[in-house]
Order: C-alpha cells, then sequence, then structure tokens
C-alpha cells in the first residue's frame, strides 16, 4: 500500500523540522512564530470545517446557512449503494418518490421529488438517475431555499457531490472488493498519480457493484468507468472528467397501500396490503436498463494573490428503458389486484450547464473584508419520454398465492404504444446574473449577502401527433438572499438567514390550455447555532418555510380538465445534527429533526386544507458509533453500529382524508 499524503501532512512535516546556527561571537534570540496550516475541505473522521456549497470555500462557522458534509470517512465506514444510504444521517432528509427506486429522490425539509434539479456535481445540475457512484470523495448539502445559487429549485434544499480529483503530490494505487448481504459484491480499482514533472496528473476508477434484492426476486448492478486528466501550474488549474455508468435495478413500488373505497370495512384499508413484506405482486420482467455518460470541462486562474477567474462547462445525460407490471387496484372481498403492463421505451434526460465567475478578495480600511463572487450561469436541459406503452388491465392475480407469468405476460396483455401518452418532453432554458459579498467586520461579525437575477423559460407537453409544446412558463425573477453570523468565540456562532426559491410550473402530464401559469416562489426564516471544536461539531437550526402559487388541476366552465394556480403550504422545524469524536477512539455521528408541514390553501380540494404533507414524518433521528481499535495483522480496524427511527407518516387523498 503506498502511502498519502496532504498539502495539510506535507505542510507540518515542513514545520516538524528545526535548525539551529551557532556563532562564538554572537547569540540572537528569535521570537515564537506559530504557524497554523490548513486544508482547503479539512476533514477530521466524521467532522468537516469548510464547504464549498455556497459557490465560495469557507468555513461552515462563518456560513449563515444550514451545512452538513458527509465526509470521505463517512462514505469510507457506510460504503453506500444510493445517494439516499449516502445521505441518511443529515437531519431533515429522506427518500422521496424515487420512482419504484429507479431514480435519485431526496426530500429536504418536506420538499423535492425525483427530477426536482437539486441534486448537483462538482455545483453543476445532474441528470443521471443513480448520481452517487465510486467517484464521490464526499457530499455536502445546503438545507433550506438555494436558488440564488443554484437557480430554479423547490425551496428544500441542494445536494452536491464532490468528486475525487487527481493526485499531483503522488502515485496512489488501491484495490477494493467486498462481499454481504444478499450476495451484495462489490469489486473497484482506484490509480492517480502525476504524469511526469510538466503539472500533469491523471486518475483512473473502475467499479462494479451488484446485490440481490431483498424481496423475493430482483437484482441491482451498477458499473463505472471514470478517468479524469488535470494540469496547473502556481497560477492555473485545468480539470477534465468523464464518467460512464451502466445500470440495471428493479422497478419495484413496493407493498401496496389499500386506499380504495371500496374497500371499507376490511381490515386492509387505510393500510399496507396484509401480505409478507418481502412478497412481490409483479413480474421479474419489472426493470429499469440504463447508462449515462457525464462529462465535465473546469479551469481556474489567479490574476493575482486577491482575484481568480474560474470556468467550467458540463454535459449529462441518461438514457433508460423499463416495464412494469403495474397493481391498478384491489379486491379485498376476493384478495385479487388488477395489474397493467406499462413500459417507457426509452427515455433520454439531458443537460448542458455553463458557468463562468470571478472571486476576489477586498480589504476596506483596518477592519472589514469583503469576499466576493460575480457569475454567470447558463442551464439548457431537456426531459424525453418516447414509445408510452399501455395494456388493458389484468384482474384476478391472487396476492395470496402469486402465480407470476413472467415476461410473456407483456405480450399477450396486449401492451402496445399509446401515442396520448407518448411523446412526453420538458425543456428549460435558464441565464442567470450573480453578485455575492461575503463581508467579515472585525472577528466578530460576518454578513452575506446575494442578488440574482434568473431568466427562464420552460416548455412542456405530451402526445403524439399532437400540439406538443402546449405548456409554457418564461420570465424573469430577481431572487435575493441574506445572512449575518455573530462569533460568540473562535468555535461557536450565531446566524440567521433569509432565502427564496423559484420553480417553473409546467409539467408535460397536465394541461394549462395553451396560458402561461405563474412560477412556484419559495421564502425561509432560518435560525440556528453552531459550534466547532477541536474534536466535535454541533449544529441546531429553527426554520419557517413558505411556498406559494402550487399548482393543481380543476375543471373550467367548458368542462376541460385545466391547470390552475389553487394553493400555498408550508414547511417548518427544528433540526439537529453532531458529528466528530467523543474520545480518540470513540467517533459520533446523530442527528434529530422535527418537521412540521401543512396545506395552507387548495382551491380545488379544500377538504385538505390543514392536512400534512405526504410521506413527510413529524420526528426523525438517527445515531451512528464507530470505535478504532488500532493497528493489527498490517491493517487499520474500525467497527461500527448505527440505528435510524423514521416517526409515523401518513398519506392523503382528495376528500381530506389521512392514512398513516
Amino acid at each position: 500500500m503506498v502511502p498519502r499524503f496532504t498539502p495539510f501532512a506535507l505542510a507540518l512535516a515542513g514545520l516538524s523540522a528545526t535548525y539551529a546556527y551557532a556563532d562564538n561571537t554572537h547569540t540572537s534570540e528569535l521570537d515564537t512564530v506559530e504557524v497554523h496550516a490548513k486544508r482547503l475541505n479539512m476533514e477530521t473522521g466524521y467532522k468537516a470545517e469548510r464547504s464549498n456549497i455556497t459557490g465560495v470555500n469557507t468555513s461552515i462557522l462563518d456560513t449563515p446557512y444550514s451545512i452538513d458534509v458527509v465526509t470521505q470517512q463517512q462514505l469510507e465506514d457506510k460504503q453506500p449503494f444510493t445517494l439516499e444510504e449516502a445521505v441518511t444521517g443529515i437531519s431533515g432528509l429522506h427518500q422521496g418518490n424515487n420512482l419504484a427506486g429507479t431514480l435519485d429522490a431526496i426530500v429536504k425539509r418536506g420538499y423535492g421529488g425525483n427530477r426536482d434539479h437539486s441534486i448537483m456535481r462538482n455545483g453543476f445540475e445532474m441528470t443521471q438517475a443513480r448520481n452517487y457512484t465510486a467517484t464521490a470523495e464526499r457530499v455536502e448539502v445546503l438545507k433550506g431555499p438555494a436558488s440564488m445559487l443554484y437557480g430554479m429549485q423547490d425551496p428544500g434544499g441542494v445536494i452536491n457531490i464532490i468528486s475525487k480529483k487527481p493526485n499531483h503530490q503522488a502515485q496512489e494505487n488501491s484495490i477494493s472488493a467486498a462481499y454481504g448481504s444478499y450476495a451484495n459484491r462489490q469489486i473497484g480499482f482506484d490509480n492517480t498519480g502525476p504524469i511526469g514533472s510538466n503539472g500533469l496528473a491523471y486518475r483512473f476508477i473502475a467499479d462494479y457493484t451488484a446485490k440481490n434484492s431483498w424481496r423475493n426476486f430482483g437484482k441491482y448492478e451498477q458499473s463505472i468507468i471514470a478517468p479524469s486528466l488535470s494540469w496547473q501550474n502556481d497560477n492555473t488549474k485545468v480539470l477534465a472528467a468523464y464518467e460512464y455508468q451502466n445500470y440495471r435495478v428493479p422497478f419495484d413500488r413496493g407493498t401496496y397501500l389499500d386506499l380504495n373505497d371500496n374497500n371499507k370495512g376490511y381490515a386492509s384499508y387505510g393500510k399496507p396490503m396484509d401480505i409478507p413484506a418481502k412478497r412481490r405482486l409483479d413480474e421479474d420482467f419489472n426493470v429499469s436498463n440504463g447508462h449515462s455518460h457525464l462529462f465535465q470541462l473546469t479551469g481556474e486562474h489567479k490574476l493575482n494573490s486577491d482575484w481568480t477567474l474560474k470556468a467550467g462547462y458540463s454535459y449529462n445525460i441518461n438514457h433508460y428503458s423499463d416495464w412494469q407490471a403495474r397493481i391498478i387496484s384491489y379486491d379485498a372481498a376476493t384478495r385479487t389486484v388488477t395489474r397493467r403492463v406499462d413500459g417507457t421505451r426509452p427515455s433520454d434526460f439531458y443537460a448542458h450547464n455553463l458557468h463562468a465567475e470571478a472571486l476576489g478578495v477586498v480589504e476596506q480600511g483596518e477592519n472589514i473584508t469583503h469576499k466576493l463572487r460575480f457569475g454567470a450561469q447558463s442551464m439548457l436541459s431537456e426531459l424525453w419520454l418516447g414509445d408510452m406503452y399501455r395494456s388493458r388491465n389484468i384482474r384476478g392475480f391472487s396476492v395470496d398465492n402469486p402465480q407470476y407469468v413472467g415476461s410473456d405476460l407483456i405480450e399477450s396483455s396486449g401492451s402496445a404504444v399509446e401515442s396520448a401518452q407518448s411523446d412526453q418532453m420538458e425543456r428549460l432554458k435558464t441565464f442567470a446574473l450573480i453578485a455575492q459579498d461575503n463581508m467579515y467586520i472585525g472577528d466578530k461579525w460576518v454578513l452575506s449577502g446575494g442578488l440574482r437575477g434568473q431568466y427562464y423559460r420552460s416548455i412542456s407537453g405530451k402526445g403524439r401527433n399532437s400540439s406538443l409544446f402546449r405548456n409554457y412558463s418564461e420570465g424573469f425573477k430577481v431572487l435575493p438572499q441574506l445572512g449575518a453570523v455573530y462569533l460568540l468565540t473562535p468555535r461557536w456562532s450565531l446566524y440567521g438567514n433569509y432565502a427564496t426559491s423559484l420553480t417553473p410550473n409546467v409539467s408535460r402530464g397536465t394541461d394549462f390550455q395553451g396560458k402561461e401559469i405563474a412560477p412556484e416562489e419559495g421564502r425561509q426564516f432560518e435560525i440556528g447555532t453552531k459550534y466547532n471544536g477541536e474534536h466535535l461539531s454541533t449544529s441546531l437550526a429553527l426554520f419557517h418555510i413558505k411556498k406559494k402559487n402550487v399548482a393543481g388541476s380543476i375543471t373550467n366552465e367548458n368542462g376541460e380538465s385545466e391547470t390552475r394556480i389553487i394553493g400555498k403550504n408550508r414547511s417548518q422545524g427544528l433540526e439537529i445534527d453532531v458529528n466528530g469524536k467523543l474520545t480518540d477512539k470513540l467517533g459520533v455521528s446523530a442527528n434529530y429533526a422535527y418537521t412540521d408541514t401543512k396545506i395552507l390553501q387548495d382551491d380545488t380540494r379544500p377538504a385538505t386544507i390543514g392536512q400534512r404533507f405526504d410521506s413527510v414524518p413529524k420526528h426523525e433521528a438517527g445515531l451512528t458509533l464507530t470505535y478504532d481499535f488500532g493497528h493489527a495483522a498490517g491493517g487499520s480496524w474500525r467497527g461500527g453500529a448505527c440505528a435510524h427511527y423514521i416517526g409515523s407518516w401518513g398519506v392523503g387523498n382528495t376528500k381530506g382524508g389521512w392514512f398513516t
């Protein structure tokens, strides 16, 4: 194994050497000079000190926002297979509607879902179905509205995955292999190092992971190949990185929840179906097969000691096809379900992102320092669903004694392309100018502010041989974000912020009758406190988010279905996170979240007013403990255990009913 040296370790090694010169005729005693060295993204075990998620690499303690980091050590310990598993243990985050396990979907403070534009890679928006791979070095989370920083967003927050980069200091090689429950197996290779002495370095990562589903059938597979090349000198850095991913995942919607009013009076009504949790009621052809390409080119150049220019381009495309035998309804009297065979063949989701910015430091007198950021961002993303297959309804499938048919059911069910549902498309174009200032006043105050001038145009529609782009939304909006930090001590701060969000109200699955509809807008007030000690960091946040211009479907005066602005909602709560070490050997990661959500207005379904959001628990908590056993048998040994608690959660119907 090749030892790993970081710039921080090398700096300490350099400082540890002491030299003395003695002269028989003269002796002088110099004052003691204390030197502090720190990596830009300093991490100690589960404790992180800095983050890039606000666009400027800065101390988390000095930032007036809720920021959490899944460190490299945490990822190595947890060995997550999905992004959801990677961020489990951060307060206020949990699984959203992941389209039967085929897409990443993380709910943040009650908001978010699949394809909600909130998942980033190195600051660029991603379209991948599965965003966590072996190339991830750490994961950063900013909770609360982030449209000033990242554009069109729900108000819950964003997740940024930081990739591993070439090592310019030393050659490193690693081979990993694992085997676990449900035939979980993994093998990977990671090789990096400098190329000669001309400033070039490379990295090559390859990984294959597979496991069986814990249900009665289904298999997950994921493989990646990721080369990257970088060049740097004293003033300039350039990085080109590519990642290819191939995956196969079960299209598994889970246990059916009986909300059929015809089943009132039966024990199953309002509950998950009373069958073993492992039993699937679909078919083994319920699979999503896909692959993705990701290419990123970034560069930065130091103009002088105070100003740096940065630019970057990212292209990401995800391509997949799927089949599913889908449950349409459940008959509690006969204990049978009605199924239908659906398919999407194929789907493409791509995004082009282009960023350019200038970062600088400006001194104002003796006590005020400005950290400035000016930037321009543009994006084009498009989601296209091609042939949408639908079959006739197939009745009589027993939930107690399922007789699986297999892929023959696709043809025998009469599944065929449904023109009215095919060629679904959503296209979003944006351009924005950003101005941001972090102002340090003395050694106690940090004031943070930013403005984003956001232009957007979104169009969508569906239906072959019809008016494809029937729905549209276009406009310009100024999005502010303000915050303040007061340092009680160098390690303990109080903070508050006001933040805003903007999301186009356009969906390929609804019809606006050719009318433009206003975008959803959110705003948040948050206060909190952070402590970052030598071994332990803690944070506490209180937040209140309100979203308006929530769209819904109504029947207009002509008897046609039409989408209009119909509602408002809000989310508020408390979050606590603790990370670090309790002793030299005992590590801890703990969290608790209280999330109170409510529908404030719904013009089409007044019975739902006062109802909570679907699938958002009020209480969540987690605890992870690790222990370093030290070195033995040529290796370093660690052990750990974790627990995750999710309180009761539920879903509502249009009549105001609530099912826990």
